[in-house]
């Protein structure tokens, strides 16, 4: 049976991989459209992206399949949540939020008792 912190916790990180592919595409239209100011650089961001997108699908995915493998995956993507959110608050308060709040609660789930057994418990 799942228990309302982890649907939280697969809501949460689906919303992080939806936020990523959002960005991502946004971020394809403005290279493709010639708006980055160095090549290398704007492809790099580009390829980084599309990793950190296809690693968010994978992790809702394996969260939302109950492979345990998901867990520490999604632990380290929400340590990184945590990071990015705090080096944006002096820039955009309201992004850095939008970033550090949804990551610190999946974190503090995360890191609770019960939800490594919910994850590798089969119904």
């Amino acid at each position: 049976m799942r228990s309302a912190q982890f649907v939280a916790l697969v809501v949460i990180v689906i919303l992080q991989a939806l936020g990523v592919i959002a960005i991502t595409g946004i971020w394809t239209f403005e290279f493709f459209n010639g708006q980055g100011i160095d090549f290398v650089s704007s492809l790099s961001l580009l390829l980084v992206m599309i990793a950190a997108s296809g690693w968010l699908i994978a992790t809702s995915v394996g969260l939302k399949n109950r492979r345990r493998w998901a867990l520490s995956s999604a632990v380290v993507v929400e340590i990184l949540g945590v990071i990015l959110g705090l080096a944006a608050i002096p820039e955009n308060l309201f992004l850095g939020w939008l970033i550090l709040g949804p990551a610190i609660i999946a974190l503090v789930i995360l890191l609770s008792r019960n939800i490594g057994n919910q994850i590798s418990e089969k119904d």
